[in-house]
């Protein structure tokens, strides 16, 4: 696992994208530095007040993930209500509408697409695989990055929550706009393999949802169907529905079954958020995508609570802060007297001053040293 941190001196339609015929690093922690003080959290304690983290204590009542697979075995069918995930995200992060759309779809997109993903159960370890989206554009976003794994936890930000631009031609708020032009990487891993899982593709509209229906079918060869939403209103910026759905024709597939969920599709028919706003749960969408696909059940369906996740610690500062050159680091303290460094997750801030700096450089010299003797 692999930690990126940077050193620095109303409403919103869901896009759905059919897709016929149809892969690094893993990062636990995106922090940036600045030489400047401020409030935060300072030797492990928490000072930085205002951010409300309470909805990653436990999954928010009403949010659920329901997987489940047809009979014959031939198409795996997903959704996901996210909307208290989603909404806490975005209130944390402190997003604008823009970019609460983005961000919540590129979660969305990672929690259905991570689902089935293998824990470290068959390694006989508690280690998760992980899947991991990174949206790189040259729009104002500029970046949309989320991780999740197989046990619903995701985690995400973008690098400019702050994008302020005028709605489409539709009225709706344009997260094509926002995102631009670009690339996305996706990348399964798990520490017991080899290598990751990474595949790369163009940006085809920006809407998310649609360019990660286009991920599916030319980098994994999947025949997917996937459609994702976040609802903010106008009057306060909130977010009120958020989910999504995704269908994946399994190898071997039939006609028959591609018929199938082709009618499911256009039964469904609306968004994922008008979907939510009319009270349809996961179970529901997946009953209307699985219509006629599971008369007997014979494969038992899977129940996932999502939760919006953070690993930033001060233990993983101090490893972070030891790159760092001392002359560097030094002439910082002359100047300043402190380090802040913020999580990128959950906007914790940590304020480093010369006595932990000190002890964030021991602490890595000695696991230096510990490699070294192992080697």
């Amino acid at each position: 696992n692999t930690h990126a941190f940077t050193h620095t001196h109303t409403h919103t339609h869901a896009a759905v994208t059919r897709r016929h015929g149809v892969r690094h690093q893993n990062t636990l922690g995106q922090m940036s530095m600045s030489e400047s003080g401020g409030d935060g959290v300072s030797g492990g304690k928490d000072l930085s007040g205002g951010s409300d983290w309470s909805f990653m204590m436990a999954p928010v009542e009403g949010d659920e993930l329901i997987g489940m697979v047809s009979d014959n075995g031939e198409a795996s069918i997903r959704a996901v209500v996210a909307t208290g995930l989603v909404r806490g995200a975005a209130r944390m992060q402190k997003t604008s509408p823009v970019c609460s759309a983005a961000l919540g779809r590129t979660l969305i997109c990672a929690l259905m697409m991570g689902q089935g993903k293998k824990d470290g159960s068959m390694y006989g370890e508690s280690e998760k695989e992980t899947l991991q989206i990174d949206v790189r554009a040259n729009g104002p976003i500029k970046q949309v990055f989320a991780l999740a794994d197989g046990e619903g936890e995701v985690r995400g930000y973008t690098a400019n929550p702050f994008v302020e631009i005028p709605v489409n031609s539709i009225g709706k708020l344009d997260v094509a706009g926002a995102v631009g032009e670009g690339f996305i990487t996706v990348v399964r891993n798990n520490r017991f393999w080899k290598q990751p899982y990474k595949g790369i593709t163009q940006i085809v509209s920006g809407e998310i949802a649609e360019d990660m229906a286009h991920y599916l079918t030319e980098s994994e060869q999947t025949p997917s169907a996937l459609g994702c939403g976040v609802l903010v209103t106008p009057e306060n910026d909130e977010v009120i529905a958020a989910g999504g759905w995704l269908v994946q024709m399994l190898p071997g597939a039939t006609e028959e079954t591609i018929s199938q969920i082709e009618k499911n599709i256009m039964t469904l028919a609306k968004s994922p958020t008008t979907l939510i706003r009319e009270g349809k749960t996961a179970r529901d969408i997946c009953d209307i995508l699985s219509e006629g696909l599971r008369p007997e059940k014979l494969i038992p369906e899977y129940i996932v609570k999502p939760r919006f996740t953070c690993k930033c610690s001060i233990e993983k500062v101090y490893r972070t802060v030891a790159i760092i050159p001392r002359l560097e680091m030094e002439e910082i303290l002359a100047e300043k007297g402190q380090l802040e460094v913020k999580c990128e997750f959950c906007k914790r801030t940590y304020v480093l001053q010369g006595t932990e700096l000190e002890e964030a450089y021991a602490i890595s010299e000695m696991k230096d040293e510990e490699k070294t003797a192992e080697e």
